[in-house]
């Protein structure tokens, strides 16, 4: 996995719930051993090439693979794409853009989002009643 600035890490799992970080430099390897050195890298964002990640299982996707989606409606109207996945720790939820209209948020629920289907490019989507009809 790199960062932003294309440093190489590897990541290794030392027990339950523990893992050991270690930065790849032209000097060898360099554990992160410390709680300062570990505090340093609070909120860098690690990137890992797409062929290291495991298939999601049936219903499982990746955020990327959403993002980009056509969306449909039930009825097969078209309604926009997918723009984000917001997820801010109780339940991801999908901005729809739409085209003649402001986002429309909906939550990433079987009962919002009945079908998705990263292959074909799309997903369908029955907005809760409490979310504005598109």
């Amino acid at each position: 996995m790199s960062d932003d600035r294309g440093r190489q890490f590897a990541l290794r799992w030392a027990g339950q719930g523990v893992a050991e970080l270690t930065e790849l430099t032209a000097a060898g390897p360099r554990r992160i051993a410390d709680r300062d050195a570990a505090g340093r890298l609070v909120n860098m964002r690690l990137y890992v090439e797409r062929d290291r990640l495991p298939q999601p299982d049936a219903d499982e996707f990746y955020i990327a693979d959403l993002v980009g989606l056509a969306v449909v409606g039930r009825d097969g109207a078209a309604l926009g794409r997918v723009a984000a996945v917001h997820d801010y720790g109780a339940g991801a939820s999908l901005e729809i853009e739409r085209p003649d209209a402001p986002p429309l948020l909906v939550p990433f629920t079987r009962a919002a989002v009945p079908e998705v289907d990263p292959r074909t490019g799309r997903l369908v989507v029955q907005p809760p009643a409490e979310v504005e009809a598109p």
